[in-house]
């Protein structure tokens, strides 16, 4: 596992003013040790709402380990929700947490709940910049627009 360092740590307690007391919070063993989980009362080290990971990651920098990792998840994240993601890794635990009493409650695992979080780590991925620019990320992916979208779009 990757060695926390106090720069991490201040950045983590910093963010938490940014979030709401009650979050979507995902646990898997291979996500990085948050630091505050026990102030925050998560289940376990390894758990993070993906806002509050995007948002340490955009303050930490592209050259963070620690940026690496949250990247890793958006491209998983973006793979899971276009059905072309075949790591093998399980998906998330699902908790809802009010960090304000320290009270998580695991959520059963469903369709509109995975829709849910992939979509907080996709969408707060690009609030905080940690993917990549959208119009250049969907032009590489699926290129350039068809003659009958030009067409549409009326470009030609």
């Amino acid at each position: 596992m990757l060695k926390l360092d106090r720069k991490f740590e201040l950045v983590v307690q910093a963010v938490q003013e940014e979030l709401p007391s009650r979050r979507l919070v995902v646990c898997r063993s291979d996500l990085p040790e948050n630091p505050i989980w026990r102030d925050l009362g998560y289940p376990n080290p390894h758990c993070w709402n993906p806002m509050e990971m995007m948002a340490v990651a955009s303050k930490l920098g592209s050259t963070h380990w620690f940026w690496r990792e949250a990247r890793r998840l958006f491209w998983e994240s973006l793979h899971r929700m276009w059905g072309t993601y075949r790591r093998g890794r399980p998906f998330f635990d699902v908790y809802d947490c009010d960090v304000r009493r320290g009270v998580c409650i695991n959520i059963p695992e469903d369709p509109k709940i995975k829709f849910r979080v992939l979509g907080e780590f996709i969408s707060s991925a690009f609030t905080y910049g940690v993917s990549p620019p959208g119009r250049g990320l969907y032009r590489e992916i699926f290129g350039k627009p068809t003659e009958v979208y030009r067409k549409r779009l009326g470009l030609t």
